[in-house]
């Protein structure tokens, strides 16, 4: 009787490992930096600090990414030029999470925004809709390229542009200062 008893706590151990070893929210394409359930929400890159081989992409990339399928929400896609150290990230676009998909994908056009023959940042934030406030966004990167083909951004159109807030970019802020609390 023990014996069974030892094998069932042990099976029920090994499930909850494996449940908790699945990916939640990752980037497909381009690739990922990495994904780790138990850090995805620290950002930047949920946990994952250090730059990966790129992937060079187009001036107008098809991105993929995956997402619980029983959860809602929106996910903002940021890029942060590399190469430059007078610029910040840049909110490229939202997705809609419904829920009934667990793979979702979009296109960002990048002329404007990355500069060319150089390196960058995406993030991906999903912010989840579950209706609890204690629900923290889940973060998730990938190292990108670009060849001479994208557009370079037209600085002075960005700097007159400055003082406008994006929604996504104050979830962000806001998202990090909670992460930053919680230690």
């Amino acid at each position: 009787m023990k014996l069974v008893s030892f094998l069932t706590v042990l099976s029920a151990g090994v499930a909850l490992v494996a449940a908790q070893s699945e990916s939640r929210f990752i980037f497909q394409s381009p690739k990922s930096r990495g994904q780790d359930p138990g850090l995805e929400l620290y950002w930047p890159c949920g946990g994952y600090t250090n730059a990966t081989t790129e992937t060079q992409i187009k001036p107008k990339e098809d991105v993929s990414f995956t997402v619980p399928a029983d959860e809602k929400g929106l996910v903002t896609l940021f890029y942060l030029p590399l190469d430059r150290t007078d610029v910040d990230w840049r909110e490229l676009g939202n997705v809609t999470v419904t829920g009934t998909s667990t793979t979702l994908n979009t296109t960002i056009d990048f002329n404007g925004k990355a500069y060319p023959n150089s390196k960058g940042l995406l993030q991906a934030v999903f912010f989840r809709d579950d209706g609890d406030l204690r629900s923290k966004p889940l973060y998730q990167c990938a190292d990108v390229s670009f060849d001479g083909s994208v557009q370079e951004p037209n600085e002075k159109a960005d700097n007159n542009s400055a003082s406008t807030i994006s929604l996504g970019a104050v979830l962000v802020g806001l998202a990090a200062v909670s992460s930053w609390a919680q230690l």
